[in-house]
């Protein structure tokens, strides 16, 4: 009788770690140069190194079981045609009775299997990857692993901050005026007074504020009183809100860059909606955030993947190469340069300088326990409902978060399920 495969949230964990396993091992096997033949076994056992029923007859999983349980035997019943990557799988746990070719291949699984549990328990121990780096090169000096495949993960970060940041110096080029206006627009309370000021010394802005406000058209060389008027017009937080998005978007020119504004523009919404009903129960959140910060925040949230998007051509191909392999963006940034997005996007915000709890708040959307203010948290549940599937989901940062913005869980929730639908048309 046929029986089918039910993913729960625990076979889709084990799901993922083998996916990052493997893109590990993919890595350091092509700097071995490792054979064709040797890479497919790899991958074979990477895909089962936690799951060794996946490949036994089911009509002898009992005796297997009785073997492993009772006995402590290898496993049997496992296909003629599976007898070398049961030779990798005995090895793993360095069983004097295997074949050298087999126990090499093992001990890289087991280096790759442990350096990404130990990623995996980022969100409960702030691990970082030259923090890995030290373990495991500790665990290879006592002799429990091969310090050639320590040495080699070690160097597999091939983009630096000084990169990411000649990167933002041509791609994040902004106009004066311009940078004035975001910096204003991450402020709780921005004077009604600069912030026609502002738009009234930008061409730019002025062209797009009148567009908004009047479809007809005048002339964008106008005085204060009529910018406030267009400001009023339109409402100051909703002209606020299309200013930044038409002052922003063009930073998202390829097709790529084009899926993370639709992302940006996604998370910006649910951010500031959350923040609006926050108000709407009665909280406060301190420090302050408005809903036009939670907006802005959602926008540039992810800032730092738009300057890995544009990396000199052979970085770019390994980031996408890393991304397809089956790892979460954040676990290929990892790999790439060492450090995330989160990263990245605090290097890239320098061009701007805008507020230290913007920055904050870019720097950790990803890990909101690591900051006292609530931005962060807002920004990671909104990327949560986004199902943007960027880390490591997170039951503990999703409490962390939930409990800080002082919103009911329920509430939460069908605010989501509320605006998504809206935002789906």
């Amino acid at each position: 009788m046929e029986t089918t495969s039910v993913n729960t949230p625990e076979t889709d964990a084990m799901d993922a770690h083998c996916r990052r396993v493997g893109v590990l091992a993919d890595e350091v096997m092509a700097r071995l140069s490792w054979s064709d033949a040797d890479r497919s076994l790899v991958r074979k056992a990477v895909a089962v190194h936690h799951n060794w029923l996946g490949l036994i007859d089911p009509r002898l999983r009992g005796g297997v079981l009785h073997d492993l349980i009772l006995q402590e035997k290898p496993p049997t019943g496992l296909h003629a045609s599976e007898d070398k990557l049961r030779g990798v799988l005995e090895a793993l746990g360095s069983r004097v009775n295997s074949s050298p070719a087999a126990k090499r291949l093992a001990r890289l699984l087991e280096v790759c299997c442990l350096f990404v549990e130990r990623w995996e328990s980022s969100p409960y121990e702030g691990v970082d990857f030259q923090r890995l780096i030290a373990e495991m090169k500790q665990l290879a000096g006592d002799g429990a692993f091969e310090p050639v495949y320590v040495e080699l993960i070690s160097r597999l970060p091939s983009v630096n901050k000084a990169q990411i940041t000649a990167v933002c110096g041509n791609l994040l080029v902004m106009r004066p005026t311009a940078v004035n206006f975001l910096r204003l627009m991450a402020t709780p309370d921005p004077s009604l007074d600069r912030l026609a000021e502002l738009i009234c010394q930008d061409q730019e802005l002025r062209r797009d504020l009148l567009r908004i406000g009047n479809p007809s058209g005048l002339d964008y060389r106008i005085p204060v009183r009529m910018v406030l008027h267009a400001l009023s017009a339109v409402g100051v937080e909703q002209a606020c809100r299309l200013l930044l998005s038409n002052l922003l978007r063009p930073y998202f020119q390829f097709a790529e860059d084009r899926v993370l504004w639709k992302h940006s523009l996604q998370v910006a919404n649910l951010a500031s909606r959350m923040v609006e009903q926050i108000a709407e129960n009665g909280e406060r959140l301190t420090p302050p955030i408005t809903p036009l910060m939670a907006y802005l925040g959602g926008l540039i949230h992810d800032i730092g993947r738009l300057a890995l998007h544009h990396l000199p051509p052979e970085g770019a191909r390994r980031y996408a190469r890393l991304v397809s392999g089956g790892a979460e963006r954040q676990f290929a940034e990892v790999l790439l340069c060492g450090f995330d997005h989160c990263v990245a996007g605090v290097e890239a915000l320098r061009r701007w300088d805008p507020p230290e709890l913007l920055v904050d708040a870019v720097a950790h959307h990803h890990d909101p326990e690591n900051s006292p203010n609530p931005l962060p948290s807002v920004l990671y549940l909104a990327e949560h409902a986004s199902a943007s599937e960027e880390d490591i989901p997170s039951a503990a940062r999703l409490h962390l978060a939930e409990e800080r913005i002082k919103l009911p869980k329920a509430r939460l929730e069908e605010s989501w399920d509320r605006h998504l639908r809206i935002l789906a048309g």
